[in-house]
């Protein structure tokens, strides 16, 4: 069984360009394709509309087959199997309640098999404009550089504060700047969107996911300390961070220092 949706303001938008069904958005002819992984299994397209002198863009996902484990692992988690776009579109949905900047799903859809759960699927969402925050450094001043990455850390605390546990990349995640070019927001765009977030809390883990964020930092700021140091001091800056958050930050350097940047 086929089933799909438009969010109402959008759907004269997408209609325009060609995208009314199900199958539109699975064999998408009206879109420039920009990933394929897996033989078809996974690919990425953007779509661009012009509706009413206004242009639009958009990106598209879609995912035609389940790896085996996406399917037993909820089932151990007694959790019913769903596809990958849907589970993107569900866990942006919580993103957004806990209060943060998302990209915003636009359209989805999914197909079910016999057994009764959703095995291929798409999703669209809008554009984010912005830079991002790897090659904001890269043209950017360094002092804006650093500054972005203050508030890197800072949001990268606030996301475990609220139970949201991945490693974050710098290279996707944009970043918006004022008309000086100084950086005023940042938008997660792709953090492994598709997997369980809300991972069991354990010190261990906790340092392990902040560390590896903590590398790539670094590794955009290669030459000295400055950039990891902005990092660390926005993690701590953030607001409401519990004397054990704190307390984490000097066993998470540690780690670092054993990791290296190439972690």
């Amino acid at each position: 069984m086929k089933q799909s949706v438009i969010v109402p303001k959008h759907q004269q938008i997408l209609h325009s360009a060609g995208f009314q069904t199900y199958d539109d958005f699975m064999s998408p002819k009206n879109a420039t394709q920009i990933r394929d992984q897996g033989n078809g299994q996974q690919q990425a397209f953007i779509i661009k509309a012009t509706y009413q002198g206004t242009c639009y863009k958009y990106f598209l996902k879609t995912n035609r087959r389940e790896k085996a484990k996406s399917i037993y692992k909820p089932l151990l988690g007694l959790r019913a199997p769903t596809n990958m776009a849907m589970r993107e579109k569900y866990h942006l949905d919580a993103i957004s309640a806990a209060g943060f900047d998302a990209m915003e799903p636009i359209a989805w859809g999914y197909r079910s098999n016999l057994l009764g759960y959703a095995n291929e699927g798409f999703l669209v969402v809008a554009e984010v404009k912005g830079l991002p925050l790897e090659r904001y450094i890269e043209q950017h001043s360094r002092k804006n550089g650093l500054k972005a990455l203050h508030m890197l850390g800072r949001l990268t605390a606030q996301y475990h504060q609220a139970g949201f546990f991945k490693p974050i990349r710098v290279q996707d995640t944009i970043c918006q700047s004022s008309e000086n070019g100084s950086p005023e927001r940042l938008v997660m765009i792709d953090r492994d969107n598709s997997y369980w977030w809300r991972a069991p809390k354990s010190h261990r883990r906790a340092i392990q996911i902040l560390s590896r964020t903590l590398a790539r930092t670094h590794r955009v700021e290669p030459q000295t300390k400055a950039g990891y140091i902005a990092f660390i001091k926005g993690y701590l800056d953030s607001p409401k961070l519990t004397t054990e958050g704190k307390a984490l930050v000097a066993d998470v350097l540690k780690e670092y220092q054993r990791i290296g940047p190439k972690g």
